[in-house]
């Protein structure tokens, strides 16, 4: 089989950036583009849209960095209860077909699919692989499977989860965390780790900082269940406090269900606008800037899958501190951070406290170097594309 061959991929997405939210999933989107060097790829992505009156399906085609892109919205029926989930599923199946007709007249018929999150994306691609003999491959982010998520539940997902899985010609997770916590539900395949994809296009490698007051950065979407924005503010409130510190500066990036909760917080400990700056929600060139002048990041969640924030932070050659919680240590090493148990504020306070008098004696170019080398488009594209070429040769000795 030839090396540059190029294959035809359609990518099934139960998740990816769309107008009713316009990042979520956009690693998902990020992996596509980084197939796209090497292989010719589509997307097609379906869900509900409960703006929608006066239609039933609403779809949208463009074309996004030379990807063919499809976007089905469905209007969610919710009048009877009982048989709401029915008609619900009946419509994901229609939008999911009027979108693959759509692929069909402008991209072809693919060589594999590429499921992006096992429900719901990879019911499509199960009956694709059954009715017209197309194999897929599955992706999974979803943290629901780590025992301390517990979304992974119910008789009707376990069933449908491990029948995708079963026929998948593969499986690749983000993080051996997260393979290793599916192959404990008994969902079995030959797995793959392949990372995320981070954005190395914009230079925020700042080789001597000099800030006044040191800046630490948290990125997140601040659900406190996962990410354990709290227990930061109890540890930054005894830096403050008992250690005495003032040089530093706390600032959130992101927005979410426990903003409110986390800045009343905040003001609680007399941190808010002092030592704690929330900014919301920002746009990706955006986050760049701040990490550009970051002298350190935090990531304190107590379950990842991979996390995004910590990985980009590294590229930007910013040092971090981390919770061993699945995703960062794959890839946080002592000459990029700290990696720390989740829920340890003892160990939280030394971390914080030690980056805080030594944070600049870090190697920020070659932190960045190495994340490169991990992150990049076309190293996990080439991932990608040998996983490919591997299923491929199965099919033909089938």
């Amino acid at each position: 089989m030839e090396n540059n061959i190029r294959f035809k991929v359609l990518f099934l997405a139960s998740w990816y950036p769309s107008r009713i939210h316009p990042i979520a999933g956009i690693f998902i989107k990020r992996h596509a583009e980084a197939v796209s060097l090497y292989s010719d790829v589509a997307v097609l992505f379906v869900t509900a849209d409960k703006s929608l009156k006066d239609k039933i399906y609403d779809i949208e085609y463009s074309i996004e960095n030379n990807i063919p892109t499809v976007r089905v919205y469905y209007k969610r029926f919710s009048k009877v209860k009982g048989v709401s989930k029915f008609i619900n599923f009946y419509r994901y199946l229609k939008a999911s077909y009027l979108g693959l007709k759509i692929i069909k007249e402008n991209f072809g018929k693919p060589d594999l699919v590429h499921v992006n999150v096992a429900l719901y994306a990879g019911i499509t691609g199960l009956l694709l692989k059954k009715l017209i003999n197309i194999p897929y491959l599955i992706t999974e982010h979803w943290s629901g499977y780590i025992p301390n998520n517990g979304d992974y539940k119910g008789l009707i997902t376990k069933l449908f989860t491990k029948l995708i899985i079963k026929n998948a010609s593969a499986v690749t997770t983000v993080s051996n965390y997260l393979k290793d916590a599916m192959l404990k539900r008994s969902l079995y395949n030959k797995y793959f780790v392949v990372p995320n994809v981070v954005d190395i296009k914009i230079n925020c490698v700042q080789s001597k900082i000099d800030n006044k007051k040191k800046k630490i950065l948290h990125i997140s979407l601040l659900y406190d269940r996962e990410k354990n924005i709290s227990d930061i503010l109890l540890v930054l409130n005894k830096v403050a406090y008992e250690k005495n510190r003032d040089d530093f500066e706390f600032h959130i990036l992101g927005d979410g269900v426990d903003r409110e909760k986390l800045q009343n917080q905040a003001k609680e400990l007399g941190l808010l606008n002092k030592y704690v700056f929330f900014h919301g929600l920002k746009k990706p060139e955006e986050v760049y800037k701040f990490l550009e002048d970051a002298d350190f990041l935090i990531t304190n969640s107590n379950y990842e899958t991979f996390s995004v924030a910590t990985a980009e932070a590294l590229v930007c050659g910013v040092p971090v501190i981390a919770t061993r919680c699945g995703g960062p240590e794959d890839f946080v090493t002592e000459d990029c951070g700290i990696l720390i148990e989740p829920r340890n504020r003892e160990q939280l306070l030394q971390a914080i406290l030690y980056m805080l008098d030594n944070s600049h004696k870090y190697d920020r170019e070659k932190i960045s170097q190495y994340a490169k080398s991990k992150f990049s488009y076309e190293v996990v594209g080439k991932q990608f594309q040998e996983i490919y070429k591997s299923i491929a040769k199965i099919e033909v000795l089938k």
